[in-house]
């Protein structure tokens, strides 16, 4: 259904060392030999911004992917992701053309089944709230704000700690209001975007380090828990709904019939060149928005299927930082840029606008904070639903203690790494605090040193798997 490609390049640059490799000596990536989730979280459909070293270098005999085109993770021997949708087939294609949010028509799920919300987040984001203490002790005690000092969040999913029906949260929080890291930037046992720069969870990159920005993600509407809407003849609507960023060429150039980018767009045949609708399925007024205003995240349903937003279609949305709706609406967080918000056509040109979920309850408690992607992850429909603390502690990025190489065993490969790590303890004369990676991995004890309390803990689990735990 959606054959990907690759665009080879006779002269092109290659992507920069510091993109491509962590700068700190002593961190030795071990993204190829990490262990993947006990639970995989699909690997959706995404985009990166304008802005990723992704979309402006590759390595020399490939293209950089377009900012304009729906991606996919490639194989492994793929040195960055392949296309699945051109931006040619939306009716973009121009230089400066960025799409913003994707989706497919999720009416089924929105409305059948109980999901988390998988969520990327912009650049300035800090997320300030530490990992749940549960998840912690689960062994996925990766979340935002974990990311963002380790220097990669921009590249990663992250999922919900709340369940969710269409009518908002089911049963309230589970553990604090933070979030779990699912989804990598780069290879995590496969559970990754393929995005820069090439690291593991665990591993931290200076903050200036080039970085991808996925802002854009949807499962294929083949995906297990995607059906048609009500409306669709052929079984599954296969139509898929955009934004562009404001300043896309196609936009200001009237090549798209639309002049916001709140504004969403729906191409009916996304495999077909050309955009074939003559109207957006919604504009910015439509959605009670104002017309600078910019849609980041973004979920559909399209209740009938027809693409036009009408009926009792809903749009579950994202809002970028400088958006005057992220700042003005009364019901808006402090950072409106990190609130989930919900459009609702109520008949005869009425709309209901309102926060579905606030950035407080996904964790993301900084000023700068920013959903810039947004996706649902059914997990059960009424006669079984989810438990969404197990589920979130199955499907996170997980992290041993003494596993150094992150390859689900303690063997010679990380006794290898020790003495490099061996900082003494705390209380010594002249202590040296060990790189922030030798506590993560060698500090048994929590007590901020590695010494040789700790190496007796380490040496007592050489042999065992803790991944498979």
């Amino acid at each position: 259904m959606w054959p990907g490609s690759r665009q080879r390049s006779s002269a092109r640059s290659g992507v920069p060392a510091a993109a491509r490799i962590t700068l700190c000596a002593l961190v030795t990536t071990a993204a190829a030999w990490a262990v993947p989730p006990q639970q995989r979280v699909p690997i959706p459909l995404f985009t990166f911004d304008s802005d990723s070293p992704s979309t402006m270098n590759a390595p020399p005999g490939f293209d950089p992917v377009p900012a304009d085109s729906v991606l996919a993770k490639g194989a492994p021997s793929d040195p960055l992701p392949i296309v699945v949708i051109p931006g040619v087939n939306l009716g973009l294609g121009l230089p400066g053309d960025e799409l913003d949010g994707i989706s497919f028509n999720r009416t089924h799920a929105l409305r059948n089944t109980e999901f988390v919300l998988l969520f990327s987040v912009g650049r300035a984001t800090t997320g300030q709230v530490p990992p749940d203490p549960g998840l912690v002790a689960a062994n996925a005690p990766f979340n935002v704000a974990d990311q963002v000092i380790r220097g990669h969040a921009p590249g990663d999913g992250f999922a919900s700690l709340v369940a969710f029906d269409s009518n908002g949260a089911v049963g309230g929080m589970r553990g604090i209001s933070s979030n779990v890291q699912v989804i990598n930037n780069y290879d995590e046992g496969g559970q990754d975007y393929q995005a820069l720069p090439t690291t593991s969870s665990k591993d931290y990159v200076p903050i200036p380090t080039p970085k991808d920005n996925v802002n854009g993600t949807t499962y294929p509407p083949t995906s297990p828990s995607l059906r048609a809407g009500p409306g669709d003849p052929n079984g599954i609507n296969y139509g898929i709904y955009f934004t562009v960023t404001p300043q896309s060429t196609s936009l200001m150039s009237g090549q798209l019939p639309g002049n916001s980018g709140a504004d969403i767009f729906h191409d009916p045949a996304p495999n077909t060149p050309g955009l074939q609708q003559a109207l957006p399925y919604a504009n910015a007024g439509q959605l009670g928005l104002f017309n600078q205003d910019d849609i980041n995240g973004l979920v559909v349903d399209d209740s009938n299927s027809n693409g036009f937003f009408d009926g009792t279609d809903c749009v579950y949305f994202s809002l970028t930082a400088d958006s005057p709706s992220a700042h003005l609406l009364p019901f808006v967080s402090s950072n409106g840029a990190a609130d989930v918000l919900v459009s609702c056509s109520r008949g005869s040109g009425a709309v209901s606008l309102e926060v579905f979920v606030s950035a407080a309850d996904l964790g993301l408690a900084g000023q700068g904070d920013d959903v810039d992607a947004l996706e649902i992850i059914p997990c059960g429909d009424s006669e079984n639903p989810c438990d969404v603390a197990a589920f979130a502690a199955a499907s996170g990025i997980r992290l041993f203690k003494g596993d150094w190489t992150n390859d689900g065993v303690i063997n010679h490969a990380d006794v290898e790494v020790i003495p490099a790590c061996l900082s003494g303890p705390h209380e010594g004369s002249g202590f040296i605090p060990p790189h922030p990676l030798c506590r993560d991995i060698f500090d048994f004890e929590s007590d901020s040193d590695v010494d040789l309390v700790d190496f007796g803990s380490f040496s007592r689990a050489f042999g065992t798997s803790p991944g498979d735990e």
